[in-house]
Parts: C-alpha cells; structure tokens; sequence
C-alpha cells in the first residue's frame, strides 16, 4: 500500500482508515482519464476533492492534489477558464503553505504552465517554467524526476516565445534525463520524445520528425491504448507535419479521425478540435480549394464567438479570410 501512494505522490498516515479509499479512488480517477473516460473522472474527482475539502481542509496536501485533478482533467475537456482557475488556486496556495521549493508546489507548476500556456498566456508560463526549473534544481537536483518534467514544460514554452532552434536542445538534454530515470519505454520519456518530433517540424526537419513522432506514438499506444488523451495530441501534432511534409490524404485521413474522438470527448470547442480544424483549412487553401473560403469564414465565426475579435487567434484567421475573399473576387 504504502508503494502505491508513494507511487501516487501522496502521504500516508497509518492511523488514518481513510488512505486506502483515497488511495484506491484516485487510481481509478486516474485510470479513466488515461483511457480517456474525461467525464467519468471529472465526476469522481469532484468527489474526491469535496471529501478531502471537507474532512481535511482546503490546503492540505491531498486535497490540493484532488483540486489539480479537477485542473487537468477540466482542461482536457476544453474547460480552460475553469482549469485556470484551479491551478492557479493551488499553485497559490501550496507556494504559501509549502513554500517554492517544495515537491508539492513545483508539482502544481507543471499543471499550471500547461494551463496558461494552452490559454494564450505564453509570456506568464515561460516565466513560470523559468523559475519553477531553477527552484527544483536548487532543492530537488538537477536529475529529479519532478525538475525533469519541468524541463520539458520549460523547452515547451521556450518554443512559444523563442521558436524551435532554442527549444530543441533544452528538449534533448531533457530526454537524456528522463531516459536516465525512467528507460526509454516509458510513457513519460515516450510523450517528451512524440513532442521533440514535433519541434523538430517546426524546425523544419521534417523527414526526422516523423520518424521520431511515429516511433513515440507506437510506443505510446503500446502501453496506454489508442485512445489515450495524449495519444491523440501527438496523433494530431503528426498530421500537423504530414500537412507541412504535402501527404494530405495521410493528414486528411487522420484528422478526420481525431475531430471526431475530440469532439466526444471535449466537445466541438475543445483546442485540440479548433487545431485539428486548423490543419483542415490549411490543407483546403495549400490544395487552392473552392471550399477554402467558407471553411475559414466558418471557422473565424468559431474564433470570435469563443475569443472575440481582437484575439490573436480570431485576427490571423481574419487575416487569412481577407485574402481569401480577395482571391475570389
């Protein structure tokens, strides 16, 4: 027992007779949002968490930990006002009870650079990522598995504001880390491993990057299942490169597939949907396709009604419709 909640992350008390429902409830949470089953583990967090809230109080660690919960599993449904909320709460809080340097804060680090990086607020989660790396190398070691996580959310916003060139290696030196920690069959190393192929399209390697994100993808498959949340962001980030690499029946094909499991399971809101509608539209203007501009004028709808006319997602594709029209007539 004492295995499992160690492995989970959590205390263990000897004398407290509920360990064991926490322990068993959370691995099942757990196992429904690895096969993602979002909304069932939704449903039994919120459980979790009012248990924990009400019998240990807001800021203990457990109950922290079940709020981060609801966090990640509301941003993979698309609720990411909701999810900022949350992690932004427990980052908050553990900070002020735990302190910078603890395992528990910089925990919640990593779920809320991811939050805030998925919401637009690039600049607030690279220097989150900066000094969340520098706090866990100064108290946990450079070779930490909790520093190593945060490396690769720190290569990741470094790509938003910096570009591939300058996130790569910051990528690699992790990937060597987290080889070290985990083997190289390991869903960590392999996720981190689909996300360099990634960057490396966007350096323009493309030929390495799909082999390095097929490579992931078929370990990562391997031990999680087809349906696994991560397993079809990285299944999109590779038609994403399909599209650059010209095979658009491949991405095609493949886009279909994953709007359609995207859309059950967060909805037609969901980011990973309006990515993968984003790579539809890139492949109907690539492909000079009459179905271009009402695709875009369709889509840029989308983008004000979700996040109004000045943001910057709703202005490039403005721009693109622009051109569009201009073409048309």
């Amino acid at each position: 027992r004492k295995a499992i909640a160690l492995g989970e992350g959590m205390e263990i008390d000897e004398t407290d007779p509920m360990d064991d429902f926490y322990i068993h409830q959370n691995m099942l949470a757990t196992i429904l949002a690895q096969k993602g089953e979002l909304q069932e583990a939704w449903e039994l967090q919120s459980k979790i968490y009012r248990l924990a809230s009400s019998g240990l109080g807001p800021t203990h660690r457990r109950t922290l930990r079940a709020q981060a919960n609801l966090g990640i599993t509301a941003r993979g449904l698309g609720r990411l006002d909701e999810s900022l909320e949350l992690l932004e709460d427990v980052y908050a809080k553990n900070l002020q009870h735990y302190g910078s340097g603890d395992r528990s804060t910089l925990i919640s680090a990593l779920s809320l650079i991811a939050s805030r990086s998925i919401s637009g607020q690039l600049a607030e989660a690279h220097e989150l990522a900066l000094k969340s790396v520098a706090d866990a190398e100064a108290a946990l070691g450079p070779q930490n598995p909790v520093t190593v996580r945060l490396m690769g959310n720190l290569s990741t916003t470094t790509l938003d504001i910096e570009g591939p060139a300058a996130a790569i290696p910051i990528k690699e030196t992790m990937l060597e880390r987290a080889a070290e920690l985990y083997g190289k069959d390991n869903f960590v190393y392999l996720g981190h491993l689909s996300h360099l192929g990634a960057m490396l399209g966007r350096n323009n390697e493309l030929e390495r990057s799909e082999q390095v994100q097929i490579e992931a993808i078929a370990g990562m498959t391997a031990l999680r299942g087809a349906n696994s949340h991560q397993v079809l962001v990285s299944r999109s980030n590779l038609a994403s490169t399909w599209v650059d690499m010209q095979q658009y029946d491949k991405a095609l094909a493949e886009l279909d597939d994953l709007t359609e499991m995207f859309t059950a399971l967060g909805g037609a809101d969901d980011p990973n949907v309006m990515f993968c509608r984003s790579m539809y539209l890139k492949i109907l203007v690539d492909t000079k396709s009459d179905e271009a501009a009402s695709y875009a004028q369709t889509y840029y709808d989308d983008k004000v009604r979700d996040f109004g006319e000045q943001d910057s997602r709703a202005v490039e594709v403005r721009s693109l419709l622009d051109q569009l029209t201009t073409q048309e007539s």
